[in-house]
């Protein structure tokens, strides 16, 4: 009965609840450790426990029909070839108690199935056998009543965690991931969404360019999936522990939801890439504990330029990736007969390499008015920093003065990639320019941090910090990047995205290339 109360949320399944259950049970009942062999994966597909000594296999079953299931159950380790079987001298049967039972009959003697004899009255142990014992074996009755607490209390507090943090998940990949241009016209994945759902790989990362949709994908992918967890991959670096990453004990989430796929959504690797070494344990400890589960799956997304910080635990642990590359013609010709503003600067050369980035492609269709601004992709980003990151012309509050936005916007930035960080505090911003941010979609909140929206807008700042130290400089790069380095370990993945985006335009490569060459 306890059982079917706790599995009210629709979370856990009943005879996995019974089968946790019954290998603590077990262990009391006959005095040794009992292990899931589902879980060690050996090759026992009929039984569900075996003892610490390997002499005692253990069915375990809520099935309704017991005198079918023991006599099948028996039939397959008689025509098993498993080689273990040969130390096994018993076989037992944990079962819920149920009308059924009255029709069991004993396998002894003449009617024996293979090498091993089922006793009703030994080997079949029924939940109304438990409590009898308990009635008369004072210290089972102890042992027993210490297990049904122990395990009542953590299924209720797994069960009520895991609904707040599956909640929460779904809302933050909802609210912080975009996958719809300009709100309404969705790009056809579903060639791979197909290969994602249909693989038997259960660790996938994808990988692409900034701004290529991959945080897209994934939200498309677990749409229509029940268990989701999900965190930015800076929640790693952040967190003292596993657990404290979604307030949960994940061995007792892997354990209850045995017959129910979970799935872990870890988004933008990219961002602790550059972080020590050591501050990826939580990732890969993540894995090896999932690796035994099969269960759960892992999905990650991450920039195609920083997959080689991961190379390790993609190895490790076989991890499948997905290549996301750029649109297409035929894609950026499919949204341009829905919206004629593509259709129009389409022709224009200096399109070319910003039309084919989804994320670009985005911000023209749904927040760029005056497209004949864009010289270049730098003078894009630009645009972008000045108009839609700080506001620009639309600062529609007087009051507040654009260096006083800018200034807010670096904060945010600089500090959470200094501390590796979900996002900086709220309070320690000014409330009015965090609402500001906030209406116009700049930023999101998590709680009571916030961050940039997009990966791409820190990009951008970090690029325009970078722009002016380098433009201060005046040919002494030695001040120059003496100066970058006080932004801390986070600077160099920074560096090289703008090294890369300053080589993007000619002009650009000869300004760039004689600062270099010519000056001492």
């Amino acid at each position: 009965n306890n059982i079917k109360i706790l599995n009210k949320l629709g979370l856990f399944d009943n005879a996995t609840l019974f089968e946790l259950f019954a290998i603590e049970c077990a262990s009391l009942w006959f005095g040794q450790r009992f292990s899931n062999l589902n879980s060690t994966k050996a090759n026992y597909p009929y039984v569900d426990l075996i003892s610490e000594d390997k002499t005692i296999l253990v069915q375990v079953s809520t099935n309704q029909n017991i005198p079918q299931k023991i006599k099948s159950t028996l039939e397959k380790i008689r025509d098993s070839s498993v080689v273990h079987l040969d130390k096994i001298k018993e076989v037992y049967f944990f079962v819920l108690d149920n009308s059924s039972i009255s029709n069991v009959k004993d396998y002894s003697n003449n009617n024996q199935i293979g090498n091993i004899s089922f006793l009703k009255d030994k080997h079949l142990i029924t939940t109304k056998n438990v409590i009898e014992k308990a009635k008369v074996d004072l210290d089972f009755q102890k042992n027993l009543y210490e297990l049904c607490v122990y395990e009542r209390n953590t299924i209720s507090v797994c069960v009520t965690s895991l609904k707040q943090a599956i909640n929460i998940s779904k809302a933050l990949i909802e609210d912080s991931i975009d996958d719809l241009i300009a709100g309404e016209y969705e790009i056809n994945r579903s060639e791979i969404l197909s290969e994602m759902n249909e693989s038997t790989d259960r660790f996938i990362s994808v990988q692409g360019v900034a701004g290529s949709g991959k945080s897209a994908l994934c939200k498309k992918f677990l749409k229509d999936k029940d268990l989701v967890l999900f965190a930015r991959a800076e929640r790693f670096i952040e967190a003292n522990s596993l657990d404290s990453i979604w307030n949960l004990n994940l061995q007792d989430v892997f354990r209850y939801t045995a017959n129910k796929r979970i799935y872990i959504y870890i988004d933008a690797l990219e961002f602790i890439a550059d972080a020590p070494k050591t501050k990826q344990d939580l990732l890969f400890q993540l894995y090896n504990n999932a690796v035994n589960y099969e269960h759960v799956y892992i999905i990650t997304s991450c920039r195609s330029s920083d997959k080689n910080a991961f190379l390790k635990i993609e190895s490790r642990f076989s991890i499948k990736n997905i290549g996301l590359t750029v649109l297409e013609n035929s894609e950026i010709n499919a949204i341009a007969s829905k919206y004629p503003v593509i259709m129009g600067v389409k022709a224009n050369p200096v399109y070319g390499q910003i039309l084919n980035n989804l994320f670009y492609l985005n911000l023209i269709v749904s927040k760029i008015d005056n497209k004949t601004e864009i010289e270049n992709i730098n003078s894009f980003r630009s645009y972008i920093w000045t108009e839609i990151i700080c506001l620009g012309r639309n600062n529609a509050y007087p009051q507040i003065k654009p260096t006083e936005i800018r200034q807010t916007i670096e904060y945010i930035v600089l500090e959470r990639a200094k501390r590796f960080s979900s996002g900086v505090l709220a309070d320690e911003l000014d409330t009015r320019i965090v609402s500001v941010l906030e209406s116009n979609g700049i930023i999101v909140r998590n709680s009571n941090k916030i961050r940039l929206k997009y990966d791409i807008f820190e990009d951008i700042c970090f690029e325009r910090l970078i722009d002016n130290r380098f433009d201060l400089c005046k040919g002494q790069y030695d001040d120059f990047f003496t100066i970058i380095e006080a932004f801390g370990r986070c600077v160099y993945r920074r560096y090289q995205i703008w090294v890369e985006n300053k080589l993007f335009s000619r002009s650009d490569q000869e300004k760039f290339l004689y600062n270099i060459l010519y000056t001492d």
